[in-house]
């Protein structure tokens, strides 16, 4: 019975009384399908392969019962259809075909490629169904023929096979970037060839990128602007086609410029570190001191001017001059300072008979890295001239602007913090009132402390 036909089957009781007949499948769920026509008949329209099977027919009086069976065969058209009709694959790689070919009795099968024969490194799998290409080459494209074949038809499906190039780059960065913060960096994975789909999948530290990475339209180009010290790590790049990956790894250093990026960066041990203040000069080392300030930090920079020394023999004002030698360049220094948010440098002047100010000329003052007289001490700002205590009028001599300014053969001391990082660091001291034998002063000048 070919499929999709209507077939019918009679069965007929014979006997007295005479006998009840019934007729259906044996172990068959029925649908509307089936139908019962008068005692006897059966009927089942649009039929199909899963009809096949037994049909039963029951005669059944008081006397006793007969039954009879019949089979049912449905001769299904041979049909081959390839689901997939262009399909890509890379060089280097296997590349399977499948047909799906129905037809009853099951049709003959055959492979074949057009314009030209079959490549001989082809196997059969699934009875046939399934064309493996084994180490797929280019040369293995083309158009690939499925042909299903029973008494009742001849049918053909056709795919279409591109063998691409392998995946690959063309232009990927290098294993290392070194870059200064504040940049913008760029990560190149540009890729080329490969069966599509093809999809780059990026990663930092293994993990989801951050939200300031930005990925160009094709996903080939990552940008991270503004970079600083967190933004180091390893970035990945992962290129999937339909059958291969390629994987790229790019190292972020961000080049400290203080000691503070490298505190950003995870280190918590005080030290001697290297930073890069200014590219173009190379690097310097410094004394970073990472625990003083929570999670801070602090750039130290030392000079030749940090021990307690004697002012005597100096009585003009500030004719005792004491010039300040760092142990980096003050364009690296100017450097630390301006990526810094804040900088500051103690001063100390321990005195007898020797003071600041007389009156409102002052005897001592400091030189601003500009090359400005700075008349404000430790503790004051630039617009105001005087000593910390004078803020409050709480110098020794009321009214003076430094405790210093007493005059009274004493020892006494004027100290405090310049934090106007503008005028720092301190380039000179200046002092006098020392000229006599009963005068005389000591200044210390303290480290330069960024952060």
């Amino acid at each position: 019975m070919l499929e999709k036909s209507t077939a019918t089957f009679s069965c007929y009781g014979v006997g007295y009384p005479i006998p009840n007949v019934t007729i259906m499948p044996t172990n068959k769920t029925v649908d509307s399908r089936y139908k019962t026509i008068g005692e006897g008949m059966l009927q089942i329209t649009n039929v199909t392969a899963k009809d096949e099977g037994e049909i039963q027919c029951i005669a059944k009086s008081v006397l006793g019962e007969d039954r009879r069976k019949a089979k049912l065969t449905v001769l299904v058209k041979a049909k081959a259809d390839i689901p997939e009709k262009n399909i890509e694959g890379e060089e280097g790689y296997d590349v399977t075909i499948t047909c799906n070919v129905k037809g009853a009795p099951m049709p003959t099968i055959r492979w074949y490629r057009t314009p030209l024969s079959l490549p001989r490194n082809v196997e059969y799998r699934k009875m046939k169904k399934t064309l493996l290409i084994k180490n797929a080459k280019r040369g293995d494209s083309g158009n690939y023929v499925c042909n299903a074949d029973n008494y009742l038809r001849n049918s053909t499906d056709v795919a279409n096979l591109q063998i691409r190039k392998r995946l690959s780059f063309f232009v990927k960065s290098p294993r290392t970037i070194n870059s200064i913060k504040s940049e913008n960096v760029s990560i190149y994975c540009a890729h080329e060839n490969g069966a599509k789909p093809v999809n780059i999948k990026w990663l930092k530290d293994d993990k989801k990128l951050p939200n300031k990475a930005v990925l160009s339209k094709n996903n080939q180009v990552l940008t991270i602007s503004n970079i600083y010290t967190g933004d180091q790590g390893s970035y990945k790049c992962i290129v999937r086609s339909k059958f291969s990956t390629l994987r790229h790894v790019t190292r972020i250093f961000v080049i400290p410029k203080t000691c503070n990026d490298i505190r950003r960066s995870g280190k918590r041990q005080s030290g001697t570190y290297t930073i890069y203040p200014l590219n173009i000069l190379g690097p310097v080392q410094v004394f970073c001191d990472m625990t003083s300030m929570n999670n801070k930090g602090i750039t130290v920079i030392s000079h030749d001017s940090e021990v307690t020394t004697l002012v005597n023999g100096f009585e003009d004002y500030g004719s005792y001059r004491k010039r300040i030698t760092y142990n980096i360049p003050m364009q690296i220094i100017k450097a630390i300072i301006a990526e810094s948010n804040t900088c500051e440098q103690f001063i100390i002047y321990e005195c007898y008979g020797s003071m600041i100010f007389s009156g409102n000329t002052p005897y001592a003052w400091w030189i601003s890295s500009s090359g400005q007289k700075m008349t404000n001490w430790g503790g004051v700002d630039h617009t105001k001239t005087g000593c910390s205590c004078s803020l409050r009028n709480a110098c020794y001599t009321k009214n003076k602007k430094c405790n210093c300014d007493a005059n009274d053969n004493v020892w006494r001391e004027d100290s405090g913090i310049l934090n106007e990082k503008e005028y720092l660091p301190i380039n000179e001291v200046r002092f006098g009132d020392t000229g006599h034998s009963n005068e005389k002063g000591y200044h210390t000048v303290g480290k330069l402390k960024c952060y």
